[in-house]
């Protein structure tokens, strides 16, 4: 529960557009996150050799199979520790409109009194 709480309040805080960035540092393709500590450090473009072989028509490929085993590797590693949910999460443009961060139950009962 203490995490769930520890998440709702980051992601509160993180309720604004411009707190979204594009990285292809994850994956090799543009992918929306949360802008964090950690993404500052792992940097949001891929570097001059990556940005070279994801350009080439056949060696993108081998690019993206190096991003995927990398990422595998550290999402095993930060699995094992309480850290992987601090490093990064993935979020798109619809976050800007989130204004609260409440639980499903609630939701669920405003709904049903709507339909009412």
């Amino acid at each position: 529960m203490r995490r769930q709480a520890q998440a709702r309040s980051a992601f509160a805080h993180r309720g604004v557009a411009c707190d979204i960035v594009l990285t292809e540092r994850l994956t090799g393709l543009p992918v929306a996150v949360l802008n964090n500590e950690y993404i500052q450090r792992l940097g949001l473009r891929a570097g001059p050799i990556a940005r070279y072989m994801l350009r080439h028509r056949k060696m993108k490929y081998w690019m993206r199979a190096i991003y995927a085993a990398t990422s595998h590797r550290r999402l095993k590693a930060s699995s094992l520790t309480s850290a992987g949910a601090k490093e990064y999460w993935q979020a798109g443009k619809s976050v800007e409109g989130i204004r609260d961060v409440r639980p499903v139950r609630e939701i669920v009962e405003e709904l049903a009194a709507a339909l009412r």
